[in-house]
């Protein structure tokens, strides 16, 4: 028994290529129209703001100062690396 080969039509490649394409702009669309819609923010005034103060510690860390009331109303952090 010999093997024989099924004669490839040269359109074949070309209908692929362009149903892979149509699949993924279909696939893009989908996702476009699935992403979820940011909250819409109320309308109003702000409650309470404060003023923060970032500055850089010599051992690693970082304090926190609130501008009006000084440096002991909010911790210091330190991050591990």
């Amino acid at each position: 028994m010999s093997a024989t080969t099924l004669p490839i039509e040269k359109n074949t490649y070309l209908f692929g290529g362009v149903g892979l394409v149509l699949c993924a702009i279909v696939f893009l669309v989908f996702w476009h129209v699935a992403q979820p819609r940011p909250a819409i923010q109320p309308e109003g005034e702000a409650v309470v703001t404060r003023d923060l103060r970032f500055e850089d510690q010599a051992d690693g860390g970082i304090r926190i100062t609130d501008a009006v009331t000084g440096p002991d109303t909010v911790p210091s952090f330190h991050a591990k690396q």
